[in-house]
């Protein structure tokens, strides 16, 4: 495959940061981050997970609108810089330092099968990470992962003169399935996997067709967990779960396995997996 600019291999990147120019401000100003979901509506407000609904100051409403889920963490301005009087419901504005976009997992609570899935091996798997040290697992309803494998981006056709390609990502897809819930133990096996697409990139030798590009990423998901929180009958919010995590994927001989993986922080208080804010 001829060489392509970093720039264009950039595109590819699941996690979209934005830095602020105010990260050289010598002035401090406390900083809030959470993950939520834009409100829509022409506004560039995002309602966190934690109740509090920010305002990002210098986004456009435009950059939201294909956004789902997002983590986003800021700054906050003027007024509004007092973390200690700020509650669920109060309205905020920041001024965002980065934001991590989250896609939508596809769940299975019943027994289903994988095996018209074109599962992707994956090379790691974790909880959401999105600085690598501050972690949300589950809040409000929702329970989020990363993992990294391969990513695939398509040539865009352009009539251009242009000598510089440009390449749109195809977005994976994710698959959750709740392999074994025990309420009288207080347990849940997860199993997690996730198409990256290479059926649509790669030939049946296994090179890329004309037109395709791969690099190695990190993609960000969640699993909506407000119907699996109605199965958990007769524990209490204040109880704690734990989740044995799987990952489902098909090797290198493109046999399909499960393997369990070693997560800590996987006992998760019930009340966490409900719809708060």
């Amino acid at each position: 495959m001829r060489k392509v600019k970093t720039s264009v291999l950039a595109m590819l990147s699941v996690v979209a940061l934005l830095f602020s120019s105010c990260l050289g401000d010598s002035d401090y100003a406390p900083s809030i981050g959470c993950t939520g979901k834009p409100l829509g509506s022409l506004s560039a407000d995002v309602k966190l997970d934690n109740g509090v609904i920010v305002t990002l100051s210098g986004i456009s409403a435009t950059t939201l609108m294909d956004i789902d889920r997002m983590y986003v963490y800021g700054q906050l301005t003027g007024e509004d810089a007092n973390l200690e009087s700020i509650n669920p419901g109060d309205k905020v504005t920041i001024t965002p330092n980065f934001y991590v976009t989250l896609s939508k997992a596809q769940s299975f609570l019943e027994d289903a099968s994988w095996s018209d899935l074109n599962l992707s091996e994956m090379e790691s798997l974790n909880w959401f990470s999105p600085d690598g040290y501050s972690l949300v697992n589950a809040l409000n309803g929702y329970m989020n992962f990363m993992t990294t494998g391969m990513a695939y981006a398509k040539k865009n056709e352009s009539s251009s003169s242009s000598s510089s390609d440009s390449y749109t990502l195809l977005t994976p897809r994710y698959y959750v399935k709740v392999k074994r819930l025990d309420t009288s133990n207080k347990i849940v096996d997860l199993v997690l996997g996730y198409d990256n697409r290479s059926s649509e990139c790669l030939d049946e030798n296994g090179k890329l067709k004309e037109g395709y590009i791969s690099q190695k990423s990190t993609f960000c998901f969640y699993f909506d967990t407000y119907e699996l929180y109605t199965y958990l009958n007769g524990i209490a919010d204040e109880d704690a779960v734990t989740f044995n995590i799987y990952k489902a994927q098909k090797n290198s001989k493109g046999e399909y396995e499960e393997v369990k993986v070693s997560m800590n922080y996987a006992s998760i208080q019930k009340g966490y997996l409900k719809r708060t804010y």
